[in-house]
């Protein structure tokens, strides 16, 4: 896989058989342009599983499709899964991400230049395995592209386990970086300590019909499903949250000067098929089947 990536031009596919690769893959792509983009995906009906780590950076117009990715405990790293850092017009699709000892499965970075126009759907990201870090540091998806990125989307994916953090955090380690112009909608978030967290100067976040629930780790702070923690961005507003199993639905901190806005939120109790795998979190309730991943 890391040689066909260094090898892709403008306008390739590359095709992945089914197997297990055990690499560090990503380094040396090119940029696909808007008329000749760059795939790297699974060969139709395999299933492909990279144990290692997915990294591109600037990655215009890459679309990777069923690329799974899961932590190689022989590389003895606590890093991220998969990252992409920079970039304009690149998709993360149906794809599962899971089991990092590190700070995120998948983290988006501004390193090296804000990324935009991306999109990150269909995917299963899941199972935050990281020890002894300290509270509120293991997140599923970690949104830092800077406060120039965007817009961005993020819809229709499944989260689940992240006890130690977020499954989405949209803000940097301290106030110099953060997300902006991102919309976060008709996402499952089962099992985290906060569904999403918004901190310091991200802004113009929208989130749509999400549902979030079943609250596992957290704290007297950390208490709701849409938490913002010395926010002082603008326009980071929710609107049809459904929510359960979680003190608050939202709510920012005392230092946040521009608190979470929210409208229309529905407190539910929903069943599903499953909540432990990828292939589960279809609801079977009518109200908690408007909400989430396989929402209308």
């Amino acid at each position: 896989m890391t040689m066909a990536i260094r090898r892709a031009r403008p306008g390739d596919t590359i095709l992945v058989r089914g197997g297990t690769y055990r690499e560090i893959a990503g380094w040396g792509a090119v940029r696909g342009t808007v008329s000749e983009p760059i795939r790297l995906e699974a060969y139709p009906g395999e299933r492909v599983a990279l144990m290692g780590v997915l990294q591109l950076v600037l990655a215009d117009y890459w679309t990777v499709r069923a690329i799974n990715v899961t932590h190689d405990p022989a590389l003895g790293r606590k890093e991220m899964l998969v990252k992409f850092d920079g970039g304009t017009g690149w998709q993360l699709l149906d794809s599962e991400i899971w089991g990092t000892r590190g700070v995120s499965n998948v983290i988006i970075s501004g390193s090296s230049g804000p990324p935009t126009n991306y999109r990150i759907a269909g995917n299963c990201i899941h199972d935050n395995d990281a020890v002894g870090d300290p509270f509120m540091n293991d997140h599923n998806l970690y949104l830092s592209p800077g406060y120039n990125s965007g817009p961005g989307m993020i819809e229709r994916n499944i989260f689940f386990n992240a006890e130690n953090g977020a499954h989405i955090k949209a803000a940097g380690s301290t106030s110099a970086t953060g997300s902006a112009n991102v919309v976060i909608r008709h996402n499952t978030m089962v099992r985290g300590a906060a569904g999403v967290i918004i901190g310091y100067g991200s802004h113009n976040t929208t989130l749509w019909r999400n549902l979030v629930g079943w609250q596992v780790g957290g704290s007297a702070s950390y208490n709701a499903a849409y938490l913002g923690n010395h926010v002082s961005g603008t326009r980071n507003v929710s609107t049809h949250l459904a929510v359960w199993a979680y003190p608050k639905s939202i709510r920012s901190t005392n230092d946040s000067p521009r608190p979470i806005t929210g409208v229309s939120t529905v407190w539910l109790r929903p069943t599903f098929d499953n909540t432990t795998s990828c292939s589960g979190f279809h609801s079977t309730d009518p109200v908690s089947g408007r909400y989430g991943r396989y929402s209308p």
